[in-house]
């Protein structure tokens, strides 16, 4: 009797051991094959907790653990790691961190080390697809590519939300050195009293002629052997915007090496602003370009920004015109720009009174600049004769004999442009024409086609006297 009692309170434990380890392994698992390690991570404002395999929204109970959903985690701006599936299926992107420095090649990399003022562009990736948001170091809104001008070491951290909610963050660490980056190497073209000289030591004369790359990339790209061809021009005026692709500009660059001409490249997105900011970003696009720039300063003479200085500054601010050029010389200097650099007269080009502006101010850019080493241009037009009260031969002269370095650094149809030719001869300075093709008024086109088969007459006058000109020894 007494076994028989024992055997079956044996079996009543037994049953309860066999129901109770049920119950423990149902609790085990959410569903067959979604262990609760396997939903994620969420950082929670410093601790970490389990993803809820199970819980769409708020705070969870699974796994005898209390747990997050993955919305409620990436929804309060928190990390959610290895969400797979997690509260609703929702998986974090990882950010792929890219840098580019001065317009190098792009690093996939999430530090870098640059001198102050440099151009530093962060370009995460995905590149499609969810949202970015960023803080820090000057970086805001939304746009996937930053683009920052440090003075001082930091951090950006770019935060990405994918399609279904879930963020992940990415920071991004400048360090400020103390060296600005190397200066051309192998030499440029340089200033000496009122002459250009090249790489080699020797005079050079500009002779050539405007071409509209911004506008008519493919017609200018293909034509370059054509235009050496017709007016043996030493150099050619590159007409750009900052939004001309380094390829397209770096090509044009290559095409006029390979025809033995200089190439002076030009921005013109501020023509006739008064903005010195403006101007101060073309000096950092300018800087943001550096590598390719200085490791072909012998062939490329940078015109910082075309005909910056609005009507009549030369009458009511010259001043202006100074100052704002100061500082874009101070940037450019400083992000290691040592080449030439071609600076325009204010008045749209043309300094109007009596080229008084470049007489009493260009001498004073000339001493501020740390190399010494500055080109100025006036454009000449039928205001520089006539509104201004400025004759070519005396104006010219009157720069030239102030001790300026200077250039028409464009002229046309519409003065007189072969005693603009005869004065810049007389004087010994270069002359660069405007323009070969591709303006809205075709007056102005020395050319009536791309390849120069058709020349207009007075665009034939002026490559006679381009005609003259001599190669760069740099060749």
């Amino acid at each position: 009797m007494k076994k028989k009692n024992l055997f079956r309170v044996c079996a009543v434990f037994t049953f309860a051991i066999l129901i109770a380890s049920i119950v423990v392994i149902s609790c085990t698992k959410t569903e067959p094959g979604k262990d609760l390690a396997t939903c994620g991570t969420c950082n929670w404002y410093g601790t970490n907790y389990p993803v809820c395999c199970n819980t769409t929204s708020g705070w969870g109970w699974e796994n005898n653990a209390s747990c997050i959903s993955a919305a409620t985690c990436t929804g309060s701006g928190q990390t959610c790691t290895g969400c797979n599936g997690g509260g609703g299926g929702c998986t974090a992107t990882p950010i792929v961190p890219y840098i580019q420095v001065n317009g190098g090649t792009w690093n996939q990399t999430a530090s870098a080390s640059v001198s102050s003022g440099q151009t530093v562009i962060f370009g995460p990736q995905p590149i499609s697809g969810g949202s970015w948001s960023w803080s820090g170091l000057g970086t805001s809104g939304t746009a996937r590519e930053q683009t920052i001008h440090p003075t001082s070491s930091g951090t950006a951290t770019a935060t990405y939300t994918n399609s279904c909610g879930a963020k992940t963050t990415q920071n991004f660490t400048i360090t400020i050195g103390s060296n600005p980056p190397p200066p051309s190497s192998g030499g440029g073209f340089k200033i000496s009293g009122t002459s250009l000289k090249d790489a080699n030591g020797n005079t050079f004369v500009m002779k050539g002629l405007a071409v509209p790359l911004s506008w008519f990339v493919s017609d200018v790209n293909s034509n370059i052997a054509n235009i050496k061809r017709v007016t043996n021009a030493n150099t050619l005026r590159i007409v750009m915007n900052t939004s001309t692709s380094d390829g397209d500009w770096q090509t044009c660059v290559q095409n006029c090496i390979n025809n033995k001409i200089i190439a002076e490249l030009e921005l013109h997105d501020v023509t006739c602003s008064d903005d010195a900011n403006g101007l101060n970003n073309m000096a950092q696009w300018w800087v943001s370009k550096a590598s390719y720039l200085n490791s072909h300063s012998k062939y490329i003479l940078i015109n910082i920004a075309n005909e910056w200085g609005s009507w009549n500054m030369a009458k009511n601010n010259p001043a202006s015109w100074s100052s704002a050029y100061k500082t874009a010389i101070s940037t450019m200097r400083n992000g290691g720009l040592n080449q030439t650099l071609v600076i325009d007269a204010p008045d749209c080009g043309q300094d109007l009174s009596n080229g008084a502006t470049l007489r009493s101010y260009a001498g004073g850019l000339e001493s501020y600049d740390p190399q010494h080493n500055i080109l100025f241009t006036v454009h000449i037009y039928g205001e520089w004769e006539s509104g201004g009260g400025s004759s070519i031969s005396s104006g010219l002269a009157a720069i030239k004999n102030a001790g300026i370095p200077v250039i028409p650094g464009e002229f046309s149809y519409d003065c007189d442009y072969n005693g603009v030719i005869n004065t810049c001869n007389s004087l010994g300075i270069g002359y660069m024409c405007w323009s070969w093709k591709g303006n809205s008024n075709a007056s102005f086109d020395m050319s009536n086609d791309w390849a120069g088969t058709s020349l207009k007459s007075w665009g034939s006058s002026v490559v006679n006297g381009i005609k003259t000109a001599s190669q760069c020894s740099v060749f």
